[in-house]
């Protein structure tokens, strides 16, 4: 009887949906950069990722070598040499049991000034994890034109939204409530015959 039990606790348990996360590369810095998927001195096909730009990678744990570099100039292409992420990826395997449901960016900031990169891990709830409802009031917030709130001072509540994908999914669902309260009052004001006063109400009230 307890081993009928157990198999069919097993089976329940392998049957649940789970998220096993996504690895991301994202280019904060100033310039394009090379990525490969490689440690820096295999040589190896290499993409270029411009500023500002996000690339997927693959399912959390497949990449086991990574190295990027400035772009360089054509002449010095087979020379310029690969600043490894290895270090990266082992600290990204040690936070996994803190952050099973997330996903996770290698977020490159800046550099290299002389050899020196800066380099952030950065986890993130992906936003298909979430209910219906949720799904629903994060479309909204994420669609709608900010133009007269920023004029008025008051910030952009999409910037805001994307900030709290580090948070855990408890209180990621607390802010998208949150958000999404206040998401109501600028749209109230903001379809009223006269300039909308953001002043009048707080962002947390």
């Amino acid at each position: 009887m307890l081993t009928r039990m157990l198999f069919i606790l097993l089976l329940t348990l392998l049957c649940l949906p789970t998220y096993s996360g996504d690895l991301f590369l994202m280019n904060e810095s100033q310039k394009s950069i090379q990525y490969k998927e490689s440690a820096p001195q295999i040589k190896k096909n290499s993409f270029k990722l411009p500023t500002g730009e996000k690339v997927f990678l693959g399912a959390r744990g497949s990449i086991t070598n990574l190295a990027i570099r400035r772009v360089p100039m054509r002449k010095f292409a087979d020379f310029a040499p690969f600043y490894d992420l290895g270090p990266y990826l082992r600290e990204i395997n040690k936070q996994v049991k803190d952050n099973l449901d997330k996903d996770v960016i290698i977020v490159i900031k800046s550099g290299p000034i002389c050899t020196k990169w800066e380099i952030k891990i950065k986890w993130q709830i992906p936003i298909f994890v979430l209910d219906e409802d949720y799904l629903k009031r994060v479309s909204e917030i994420l669609e709608y034109d900010y133009t007269k709130a920023r004029a008025g001072g008051y910030i952009n509540l999409a910037r805001k939204l994307i900030e709290a994908q580090e948070y855990s999914k408890e209180d990621f669902e607390i802010e998208i409530n949150l958000l999404h309260r206040v998401w109501k009052k600028y749209r109230e004001r903001d379809t009223e015959a006269a300039a909308p006063v953001y002043s009048e109400f707080s962002l947390y009230e």
